[in-house]
């Protein structure tokens, strides 16, 4: 960060870092900041679709998501981790 302060692919790495701490929101709000500054980087944007799913928010995750991906893949990308989390006991949604 001290090298290249609001590099993209930095700010995305940091942002995963904080989802592997299980810190979503910092993880959302380094991943916003980050596609503020780089619209063309699918990962950033992929990753804030997981983020938010994460967090439960699949809707907003599903909008995200589409930017990159066909429908069908967003959607069949949203069951999986519907599974997942709802196997893992972690699923915010209601």
């Amino acid at each position: 960060m001290k090298i290249v302060p609001g590099e993209p692919s930095v700010l995305n790495n940091l942002a995963m870092s904080h989802v592997l701490e299980n810190d979503l929101t910092s993880a959302e709000k380094i991943l916003r900041s980050a596609m503020a500054s780089s619209t063309k980087d699918t990962r950033i944007r992929q990753n804030l679709a997981l983020v938010l799913s994460l967090q439960g928010r699949f809707a907003e995750a599903e909008q995200v998501a589409s930017t990159d991906l066909p429908p069908e893949q967003v959607k069949a990308n949203m069951a999986y981790l519907k599974r997942m989390l709802a196997r893992s006991g972690k699923n915010r949604a209601s």
